[in-house]
């Protein structure tokens, strides 16, 4: 216990004797530490800089620049080497600044060898563990080296901190403005004044539903999987787009098939092979892959401001997607009054280190050697299984639309695959008795 421990913990006993437990019982001995000495002095820990070695304040004034102006109440995720809360402390105008901390080994490693007695000295400090149910609140600025070494505690929060940022990027490539896409649906406006609306699938209740992803659980449910399809109380089946390759290469041909991204093409969809599958769609894809498809055709427009131009050529009914097509297909589901839906290849993670069924690495454009280790989830045998940010913001928004449709049990068949919270697990081979 150096000299410079005891004067920090001192403090943090006195005012959050809680905080000061946790510290002290923590262990740095895992912790693979040492100095870097650039323009400025830094700690490394497992190969991450707590800060820059080139210019520490420049990336302080940085992330400080982040904040909405006149912020008086913010949040610090992460302690870093303890520059961001003494900078907003001791000179900006904050009344309350509540730092979280990521990591307790690399705090305690932090407050052994640096003095961050004069901020945490503030009486405008508070000082909070990061727990599993710790909310993401803003406005706030965070540690970047610290969201990689998150504690597992810290996991959940550090996914909601994630998914925020997630979410500004992909916005990026939905302005209402692009003229791509302002593009595309003038090319599709014959077919919005012609293809059915998706609400004409709504007449025809479903009391059971299963919606088929591409993930590497969908490989080993094929055998289970067409037994069903060709039973006697077979349910209606929802494929997302990418699924349809290899399920018709098994024999298993869906009833639907969603299809919302505007890079999706016949290589996906296989016209070829499309009689009598009727196909949902955003205008967002090609009008040739469209024309080409063999099936019925049903146009559908996401709630964001994007489709309101649409909304003036002609009306159809909205469907919701959080990012990915399966909340699209889950949603679509639901609308067909479907009293149980059943997710099958809908891992949300990589489990056995593959990203989808059917397809090569990288040919959906995800790459499991580009997912770092620190980027995982649970999985339904309360596992660690490897995942993506994508995956990550996917499965914060499935959950969010499961929590507000109460009146349909949702299933999940895979085990490896992501926990997603309100959807039960249930075995493949039971789904037969819940028909």
């Amino acid at each position: 216990m150096t000299n410079l421990f005891t004067s920090n913990i001192a403090i943090i006993e006195a005012r959050w004797p809680k905080v000061a437990s946790a510290i002290k019982n923590q262990s740095i001995a895992h912790l693979d530490a040492h100095l870097v000495q650039g323009k400025n002095q830094t700690i490394s820990v497992d190969g991450i800089q707590l800060s820059s070695r080139h210019d520490r304040m420049a990336e302080v004034q940085l992330n400080i620049s982040q904040l909405p102006l006149q912020s008086h109440s913010v949040y610090l995720y992460g302690l870093g080497l303890g520059d961001l809360p003494r900078e907003l402390l001791l000179h900006y105008p904050l009344e309350k600044l509540t730092v979280t901390l990521l990591n307790l080994a690399v705090t305690r490693l932090v407050l052994s060898y640096t003095d961050q007695t004069d901020w945490l000295s503030s009486p405008k400090c508070e000082l909070e563990l990061a727990k599993l149910k710790t909310s993401f609140l803003t406005p706030f600025i965070t540690s970047s080296a610290e969201l990689v070494l998150a504690d597992d505690d810290a996991a959940s929060l550090r996914n909601k901190i994630l998914i925020h940022y997630q979410t500004r990027f992909a916005a990026r490539a939905h302005q209402a403005e692009d003229p791509q896409i302002l593009e595309r649906f003038k090319q599709n406006e014959q077919l919005i004044q012609e293809d059915s609306d998706i609400s004409e699938l709504y007449s025809n209740p479903c009391e059971h539903i299963i919606v088929i992803g591409t993930g590497p659980s969908l490989e080993a449910s094929m055998p289970q999987l067409k037994r069903i399809t060709e039973s006697n109380k077979r349910p209606l089946i929802i494929a997302v787009d990418t699924a349809l390759k290899p399920l018709l290469k098994e024999g298993i041909k869906p009833d639907i098939v969603v299809s919302i991204d505007a890079d999706i093409n016949a290589v996906h969809l296989l016209p070829e092979a499309s009689k009598g599958i009727k196909l949902v769609y955003f205008p967002r894809l090609a009008k040739e892959t469209l024309m080409s498809w063999q099936g019925k055709r049903f146009v559908a427009y996401g709630k964001q401001r994007l489709y309101d131009s649409l909304r003036k050529v002609k009306h159809h009914d909205t469907l919701y997607t959080g990012g990915s097509v399966l909340h699209t297909s889950v949603d679509l589901a639901v609308k067909m009054l479907a009293k149980h839906v059943y997710l099958i290849g809908c891992d949300l993670s990589f489990p056995n280190n593959k990203t989808h069924t059917g397809w090569a690495d990288g040919e959906l454009n995800m790459h499991i050697s580009a997912q770092a280790s620190h980027q995982w989830v649970l999985n339904n045998r309360e596992e660690k299984v490897t995942t993506s940010l994508s995956f990550i913001s996917y499965i914060d928004a499935l959950e969010s639309y499961i929590k507000i449709h109460p009146e349909t049990h949702f299933y999940t068949t895979s085990e490896l695959g992501a926990k997603i919270e309100g959807c039960a697990y249930l075995a493949l081979d039971n789904l037969g008795s819940k028909l």
